[in-house]
């Protein structure tokens, strides 16, 4: 006799079952005929049942006759375009039958006969396969002899697609390469100094060296090496208009600290002008204080440099200026200093924080110029990198 244990399990099996069967039945009928398929497959992996055997059956007819319907229009069309649309479908119908096939053969019991599964033919899809490649090559070669990078990135997917056919089909992979070649625009990145009085050259070397390869994507490729720019679609020029850099400048300001300290003693007097007395009688004394002051003088250290220009976008095809977006950075040099003067015992404990600071030398104007340079090239790759869909 069963134990309710086993009575129990038998009982959630039969439920699961049922639900899988009934959730296949409502794909059948919306039309959902992958979904009713796959949910009969797993079913069948664990029991046999006819009502799945003939959902499935059904559901796999009418997927089949779906798609063979839609093969029959393509090629009553005669449009190339569909080549690979049509081996597509006749795939879909081998991988269909081959999910399957491992259950194979499946009896209905009820109809005392094995289920009826259609396949398609080795000859009908490997000759499917043939024209498909065959017309994605051709059309990619004509896309790619007339020039035109926009239709050598229609060349690059359509060489993809054949390769995910046939990965060696003729020469495939080297006129991938040569797509993609073709397709890429190639962008040149230039510094100018139109500024009155010139740039060190170090500087301008500093500013040319700006890693514009890290904007490669795949139909762009930037170069900022000096060279010529004939074979390159657009052009991003830095123009530095202005250069400005401050003297030195040195400010001051002083303040006084004060403190009052012991120095020695003296006699309490009385009202008479005598040495006042304690009760003991001995002479009554008291401390003396002086003031003693000292001098802070506080220096300010100023200097500035700023470099002002523009980032241009310039379509070499026709030389005209697509855009022009502003550019500039200053950078402040400021050090603060303090020296005493007078006696140094008078100075406050804030005071003593300050003179251990020691004075700075000036930046040089080279030094000053290419620390603006490397604060420079964020902001350049940024405004390339904002303006960077335009480029194609």
């Amino acid at each position: 006799m069963k134990s309710i244990y086993e009575k129990f399990c038998f009982l959630i099996l039969v439920m699961i079952s049922f639900a899988a069967c009934t959730s296949a039945r409502k794909a059948l009928r919306s039309g959902d005929y992958e979904t009713a398929i796959n949910k009969c497959i797993q079913k069948l992996q664990h029991k046999d049942d006819d009502e799945t055997i003939i959902i499935l059956e059904a559901a796999y007819d009418k997927a089949y006759y779906r798609d063979m319907d839609q093969i029959n229009f393509y090629k009553n069309e005669g449009n190339p375009v569909n080549l690979l649309a049509i081996y597509q479908l006749y795939q879909n119908i081998r991988n269909r039958y081959n999910s399957i096939s491992p259950l194979l053969p499946l009896h209905i019991q009820s109809k005392n006969r094995d289920a009826v599964f259609n396949n398609v033919s080795d000859a009908d899809l490997i000759g499917a396969k043939n024209k498909a490649t065959e017309y994605l090559y051709a059309k990619a070669v004509l896309l790619l002899n007339d020039g035109n990078r926009f239709h050598s990135r229609e060349a690059y997917d359509l060489i993809q697609q054949l390769i995910t056919l046939d990965a060696y089909y003729k020469d495939a992979n080297q006129k991938l390469q040569q797509a993609l070649y073709q397709g890429k625009a190639y962008i040149k990145f230039e510094v100018l100094s139109t500024a009155i009085g010139s740039l060190p050259g170090e500087t301008l070397n500093s500013l040319q060296s700006t890693p514009v390869g890290s904007l490669n994507q795949l139909w762009q490729e930037y170069h900022n090496m000096p060279g010529d720019t004939s074979h390159f679609d657009y052009r991003i020029v830095v123009n530095l208009k202005q250069i400005l850099i401050s003297p030195d400048n040195l400010s001051s300001n002083s303040y006084t600290d004060t403190k009052q300290v012991e120095d020695g003693w003296e006699y309490v007097l009385d009202s008479h002008g005598n040495v006042a007395k304690d009760s003991l009688g001995n002479d009554i004394k008291k401390t003396r204080y002086k003031t003693i002051n000292a001098v802070i003088t506080e220096v300010a250290q100023n200097k500035t440099a700023s470099i002002n220009g523009e980032v241009q976008f310039i379509n070499l095809a026709n030389g005209n200026l697509m855009a022009s977006f502003p550019l500039q950075n200053t950078i402040n040099f400021a050090h603060n200093y303090a020296i005493a003067s007078g006696d140094l015992n008078a100075l406050s404990d804030a005071s003593k924080q300050k003179i251990i600071v020691p004075p700075m030398p000036f930046p040089t104007e080279l030094e000053v110029l290419n620390q603006n340079a490397e604060q420079l090239k964020p902001m350049i790759l940024q405004i390339i990198r904002n303006y960077q869909q335009f480029l194609n």
